[in-house]
């Protein structure tokens, strides 16, 4: 693909890193305080795919070389970009008119915007906590008044390592780097929705973070690659070579690279069907959920920070920034196991060591039970729905002797009739003009049901794009059948009453 040295010369310095995917990653001597910054290389020892390793055996890799393909990609999509006239004009003006740019000189514009799409793509990942999203979508089943968002954290994060990047320079390169930081921080910070951001954020913003973006078209080919699989193979160049800005700053493709958007939305439609959502990837992810969840219900305030050493706390608070820093997917069962057997405080009888030595072991469940939620009028999922839920299987795990563990999920839907396909990704052809994807590739839910008047597109777009809640239920092989007519009458018990 391009080269970025148009942007950093060999005189500024550039790294070469090996990797996979692109053959060589070009990395900015620039970034290197980013990079070698302790929380950024805690991401080495964080998995990418933590749980589907099971099922994947050679799916050892890390969010840190994830975090290395994503920067590359977002710096060369930046550069694709740049060598379009019309986006080219967007990106300049967009730059010009930011209050937040004051100190870039109009020959330093393309390599502002490269250099920002470069740290952005850098650290968008720099947030995740072990185990990635279980570990997030566990603090949603515990009964403690606690959640981790690695948006919300890595935003945090950002700000404490991106005090490197513009500490110590000088003169104009101070006010370049400043600038630099700034918008990086507005774009990561979700707390800022899309449309509150200024055309240049927005691009940004899009670049990592969109129906067809950066993040996606590393982490579909990276995975895919690790799993031994081709389900996440599309075309790398073909795509990224023939991005668009569109007349909203948003990323859009030209006519040439229509096709490969269909392709990385499909290919991460298949990798999320065999990969990421695998039945074996539910039932471990049940598990461990049941075990972070006990675990955070029982331990008290001071053991808690051991397990989760950042939820908000202030980050000028050096213990929890080390903390954090060695917070891993290893370093988490191990504490979690010590606390248990007493070498901090006392013995809090958190019965996860035998759950962990199952996972460890892969001593798994079986799939027992799967139960549509919308029959007992569950349309929407909180925390203290899955709370009400875990309470009723947790009634039956004591009264009937058994073990269980389970998960709330919703069936991936084929990207054909999604929104993204049918109207959010637009082909930009030589005119100007913007067509939606499904309709330039012709199979658009108008045309399909042309004839037909008396359908709502729009209604049957709004069920297709709103599927039901499942609730999942996994347990040792033979476990009685008969339980689960009984879990369907407590549940219907339970949420009959609200």
């Amino acid at each position: 693909m391009h080269t970025i040295s148009k942007y950093f010369s060999l005189l500024d310095g550039l790294k070469l890193v090996r990797d996979p995917i692109y053959g060589f990653i070009e990395v900015p001597v620039e970034f290197l305080p980013v990079i070698d910054n302790k929380l950024f290389q805690r991401l080495r020892w964080v998995s990418q795919l933590p749980l589907e390793q099971l099922v994947y055996p050679s799916a050892q890799h890390s969010r840190f070389e994830h975090s290395l393909g994503t920067m590359y990609l977002s710096m060369l999509t930046a550069i694709t970009l740049l060598q379009d006239g019309i986006s080219k004009k967007r990106i300049y003006s967009a730059i010009k008119d930011d209050a937040n740019t004051t100190h870039i000189p109009s020959k330093k514009l393309g390599k502002f915007f490269v250099t920002v799409a470069g740290l952005v793509g850098l650290l968008h990942d720099v947030g995740h906590a072990p185990f990635s999203h279980t570990l997030e979508d566990a603090t949603k089943y515990t009964q403690k008044d606690i959640e981790y968002n690695h948006e919300i954290v890595g935003f945090k994060i950002s700000e404490h390592i991106l005090k490197n990047y513009t500490k110590g320079t000088r003169g104009k390169d101070e006010g370049f780097r400043e600038d630099v930081a700034k918008t990086v921080l507005a774009v990561l910070n979700k707390s800022i929705s899309l449309s509150e951001l200024s055309p240049i954020q927005k691009i940004l913003r899009t670049i990592i973070d969109n129906v067809i973006d950066v993040d996606k078209g590393d982490y579909v080919l990276r995975d895919s690659y690790h799993c031994g699989v081709t389900y996440g193979n599309y075309g790398l160049e073909r795509l990224w070579r023939h991005v668009r800005i569109t007349s909203d700053y948003t990323l859009g493709v030209s006519p040439k690279g229509a096709i490969e958007a269909w392709s990385l939305r499909f290919a991460r439609y298949k990798m999320y069907k065999n990969v990421y959502k695998h039945h074996v990837r539910n039932i471990t992810d049940a598990l461990l959920i049941k075990i972070l969840a006990n675990s955070f219900d029982i331990l008290d305030k001071e053991n808690l920070r051991l397990v989760l050493p950042f939820g908000g706390t202030n980050l000028q608070d050096e213990e929890t920034l080390l903390r954090f820093a060695f917070w891993t997917d290893n370093q988490f069962l191990k504490i979690l196991t010590e606390i248990e057997e007493g070498h901090f405080t006392k013995d809090f009888n958190l019965n996860v060591k035998p759950l962990i030595e199952k996972f460890l072991k892969r001593e798994l469940h079986k799939r027992y039970h799967k139960i549509l939620l919308e029959q007992f009028g569950i349309v929407k999922i909180d925390k203290k729905t899955i709370i009400r839920i875990r309470k009723v299987l947790e009634d039956i795990e004591h009264n009937k002797n058994v073990e269980l563990s389970f998960i709330i999920t919703r069936d991936i839907l084929p990207p054909v009739f999604t929104k993204d396909v049918q109207a959010s990704i637009r082909v930009i052809n030589r005119r100007g003009k913007e067509i939606p994807l499904a309709e330039y590739l012709g199979f658009s839910i108008d045309r399909l049901l042309k004839g037909y008047e008396d359908v709502d597109v729009n209604e049957e777009l709004d069920k297709y794009n709103e599927p039901g809640f499942y609730l999942e239920i996994f347990a040792p092989k033979n476990t009685n059948e008969n339980l689960k007519k009984e879990i369907e009458e407590h549940l219907d018990s339970e949420f009959s009453r609200q």
